[in-house]
């Protein structure tokens, strides 16, 4: 379980020493206004957090994967964001991932620390944006999963990752009411 609903982490102690305070570390904000017409979706994705491993959002650019994936991982107990949109080379997903957790890794393997980091877990990592960087992703996700029995990775893409356990949630856009007046508008998530 990636951890939803409020209980003590088990390695907590082993976090603080690997990386410091694990307090809010690269959490998703949760964004200020309500998910309009995205209920079932939201539930589907939470049954799938909850039984797999990785799961990615996928659907045409503009459809709302991010907003989506940021409720679910903004109710999760432990969560990192990592925003790959101003990322442009795939070796610096891990040094992007290390930041997200500000972690400060002066040498050696930046994807290694991040793993100590997360393994204890539950987590949940989200990693939006993938598509431009599928295979960097695909080798990173894989590195972290192999590594970190107890973190689930929620992605965000226009195309799968590839991965053999990924597990797929299509998101269409939304429907637009026919407005009659501007009460239909109104109403039309």
């Amino acid at each position: 379980s990636p951890g939803f609903g409020n209980h003590e982490a088990p390695g907590e102690l082993e976090r603080q020493i690997a990386g410091g305070s694990t307090a809010r570390r690269g959490r998703p904000a949760r964004p200020a206004t309500e998910l309009r017409g995205r209920d079932a979706e939201l539930a589907a994705l939470h049954r799938l957090v909850e039984h797999e491993r990785l799961v990615t959002v996928l659907g045409p650019g503009g459809v709302g994967k991010t907003r989506l994936a940021v409720e679910l991982a903004a109710r999760a107990d432990e969560a990192t964001a990592l925003m790959l949109a101003p990322v442009s080379d795939p070796a610096a997903i891990p040094h992007a991932l290390a930041d997200a957790l500000e972690l400060r890794v002066v040498d050696g393997d930046v994807l290694g620390a991040c793993a100590l980091l997360l393994a204890p877990g539950p987590h949940v990592l989200l990693v939006d944006n993938c598509e431009h960087l599928l295979p960097g992703v695909r080798e990173v996700v894989a590195v972290l999963l192999g590594r970190c029995p107890h973190l689930t990775v929620l992605a965000t893409s226009r195309e799968p990752l590839g991965v053999p356990v990924e597990q797929q949630l299509r998101i269409a856009p939304l429907p637009l009411v026919r407005p009659r007046g501007v009460d239909d508008l109104a109403r039309s998530p």
